[in-house]
Order: structure tokens, then sequence, then C-alpha cells
């Protein structure tokens, strides 16, 4: 990964978890505040921070694109494992394959974007200099 980005990929994964959460509440006209957000938010998190360390997702210089690809989806079952144990939610469901999509738009994008602009700036860098 981008040196650059490293320290700012847990913020910016840890958003995208918050966001889908936060759109799915507005897309479903659901009501509860921070209680029911931190209620479904929870296990998500929880399972992405689990396979993020399994996978070395944010402390490896290698293959970025293949730990992201692991982690997301594992990390979505074992949130909806966790939805099932405490909430009583079923464990697979049109919610897994919503967010293993989504969070996958949105991790494999940032770091996408990232990675264009940062050759677009080494490129124009290289261009000034010479």
């Amino acid at each position: 990964m981008l040196l650059g980005l490293r320290r700012w990929a847990p913020f910016l994964d840890g958003l995208a978890l918050v966001l889908f959460v936060f759109l799915g509440r507005e897309n479903h006209g659901l009501t509860g505040g921070v209680l029911w957000m931190m209620k479904v938010l929870a296990p998500l998190a929880v399972g992405f921070v689990a396979m993020a360390l399994a996978t070395r997702l944010y402390t490896s210089t290698t293959r970025m694109w293949l730990r992201l690809a692991v982690t997301i989806p594992l990390a979505v079952l074992i949130g909806g494992v966790l939805r099932w144990i405490f909430r009583g939610m079923p464990a697979i469901s049109v919610f897994t394959v919503i967010a293993t999509g989504f969070l996958a738009v949105t991790m494999f994008g940032w770091r996408g974007a990232a990675l264009l602009i940062a050759k677009l700036r080494a490129g124009r860098d290289v261009s000034v200099h010479q």
C-alpha cells in the first residue's frame, strides 16, 4: 500500500463501515439513533478488525488487493454470525450480499483512487524535474 496512506487506511475503512450502516438506515427509513447504529455496526466492525488482523491488511506491504479481497467477505460473514448469535438475525441474508458489495466498492475504490492520484502526481513530478 502507499506508504502515506497506510496510516489512514484503518480510518477510511472504518468510515466505509459507518457509511454503509448510515446509508442503510436512511434507505430503509429506520430510526433509533446512535444505539441502533452501534447495534448494526458493532458485529461488522468486530468481523472486519478480526479479519484485518488475520490477513495483516494494515501491516503487510505486499498483496494489498488480495488481502482486502479476503478480508471483506470473511469479515461480513463473521459479522453475520455475530448478528445471529447476539441479535437473532439471519447469519447469511441479502444483508450479506449488499454489505460485501458496498464495502468492496468503497474500500477497493478509495485505494484505487489513491493509487491513481499517486501515479499521476509521480508522473507530473518527474516531468517537472526533467
